[in-house]
C-alpha cells in the first residue's frame, strides 16, 4: 500500500514539473532562500504578520489621531525594507 502511494507521488511530481508555471501565479514568498543562514524564510513572514497586526491596531484603536498612525504604518514598512535590503533573502 505503501509503495503504491510512493509511485503516485512520484508520478504526481513528475506531472507537476512538466506544467508550465505563469508568473502571475507566483506568491510573494517565491524565491526566498529557503537556507538562508539567519533563517529569513521564517522571520520574514513573521514581520509581515506582525506588519499587518500593527495596520490592524492602527486602524482600529487610533482613528481619532491623524499623523502617528500614519508614521507607525510608515516606520514598520521602512524597517521591513531595510531587512529585506541588508539580508539579501531572494535569490
Amino acid at each position: 500500500m505503501e509503495q503504491r502511494a510512493h509511485r503516485e507521488a512520484r508520478n504526481r511530481l513528475k506531472i507537476e514539473d512538466t506544467v508550465p508555471e505563469r508568473q502571475g501565479y507566483k506568491t510573494l514568498f517565491y524565491g526566498l532562500k529557503q537556507n538562508h543562514e539567519r533563517n529569513v524564510a521564517v522571520i520574514h513572514p513573521l514581520m509581515f504578520l506582525l506588519r499587518r497586526v500593527i495596520y490592524a491596531f492602527v486602524i482600529v484603536f487610533m482613528d481619532e489621531i491623524s499623523v502617528w498612525p500614519v508614521m507607525i504604518v510608515m516606520v514598520c514598512t521602512l524597517v521591513m525594507l531595510a531587512y529585506a535590503l541588508l539580508e539579501y533573502q531572494w535569490s
